[in-house]
């Protein structure tokens, strides 16, 4: 099985809610009706509807309930957009995408006391000694303030500003052009993921 598509398996977006009536009425979204389908394996093979092809196993619109072999795909019958909920879930971070991590200086590092990653549970450098004086602490800023311009972390941690949890440099590159998620500020919420069966609008905008 592929480890990215486990992986983003279990990644959802974040929610967005509207309180304000009148702005919900200036920014109306056009909706598209799509569907969810369920998986089937069969012990006989059946005719898909998309191919005609005999095959023991596909995916049931969930409103025909025609079978089709792979998604994303319409139903050949009844014209639905049949995705699974990760599809959804993928073209999210288009519209809202994850802001970037700060660089964390070695005297936010010692104030923090992170000595793992939150991601992957790497261990991080320690806290260099020449650091935990007065002196130390002032070198401490104007070297953070030249590795800064430098776009690079002299502590090796960059930090989330929503949930303020600490990750290495390489879940930094994975979770903004990959997961397109912060674990820190997932694992504050409900995590889910998967295609079960079900139909209903959502937004094509």
């Amino acid at each position: 099985v592929d480890y990215r598509q486990q992986l983003m398996s279990i990644t959802t977006p974040p929610v967005l809610r509207a309180t304000d009536t009148e702005a919900q009425k200036q920014n109306q979204a056009a909706l598209l009706m799509m569907g969810f389908p369920s998986r089937i394996v069969e012990e006989k093979p059946t005719l898909c509807a998309c191919h005609g092809n005999l095959t023991r196993g596909g995916y049931l619109c969930s409103r025909c309930k025609a079978k089709v072999c792979n998604l994303p795909a319409t139903c050949p019958t009844c014209d639905l957009t049949l995705i699974l909920s990760t599809h959804l879930a993928r073209s999210y971070h288009h519209l809202f995408p994850l802001r970037n991590w700060i660089e964390v200086p070695w005297s936010r590092a010692r104030q923090k006391g992170s000595t793992q990653c939150f991601g992957c549970l790497s261990p991080l450098p320690a806290v260099p000694a020449q650091y935990d004086g007065v002196n130390g602490v002032e070198h401490d800023r104007a070297s953070a303030r030249t590795k800064r311009a430098e776009g690079a972390s002299e502590s090796s941690r960059y930090e989330c500003e929503a949930c303020g949890e600490q990750f290495c440099i390489d879940c930094d590159v994975t979770c903004h052009e990959v997961l397109h998620n912060c674990p820190g500020c997932q694992s504050r919420g409900q995590v889910g993921g998967g295609g079960g069966g079900g139909e209903g609008p959502a937004d094509g905008g």
